[in-house]
């Protein structure tokens, strides 16, 4: 994929794209992302702001760490300049439309379900509590 293709899918995903070839800024639902792409260095970064740090409660960075692991799927909690961020991170000539759309679905995914289940979508690997437990 280029920056080309990039912009017209996201502009047909969401119907209005601010920005230009490189970086937008995209609404899906209530959700507003950011799309910086760099076909330079085959670099494609999806990103949502989702809180400060300083509003986290006790327990929730580890929550976001777990869910990395387990339930955040291809995107992940990140953080930088004190700000709680979804990210989903590809190669940019390799990404496909298909994976661009799942990123979407699974960035939206986890905004909407921090501080519940901190989910990027339907899979889920068991945890090792639920090994034990035989749980799943």
């Amino acid at each position: 994929m280029n920056n080309r293709q990039l912009h017209r899918i996201i502009q047909d995903f969401t119907g209005t794209v601010d920005g230009g070839i490189g970086h937008w800024t995209l609404i899906v639902k209530d959700v507003e992302m950011s799309c910086i792409s760099d076909e330079l260095h085959n670099r494609m970064r999806l990103i949502a702001p989702i809180t400060s740090i300083k509003e986290m409660k006790v327990g929730q960075m580890k929550k976001c760490m777990e869910a990395n692991f387990h339930t955040a799927l291809d995107v992940k909690y990140s953080f930088s300049k004190g700000q709680l961020f979804g990210v989903y991170i590809h190669p940019l000539k390799e990404l496909t439309e298909s994976q661009f759309k799942d990123g979407l679905r699974q960035l939206f995914s986890i905004v909407k379900t921090y501080d519940t289940t901190y989910s990027g979508g339907e899979l889920k690997y068991p945890t090792e509590n639920e090994f034990k437990t035989g749980l799943n």
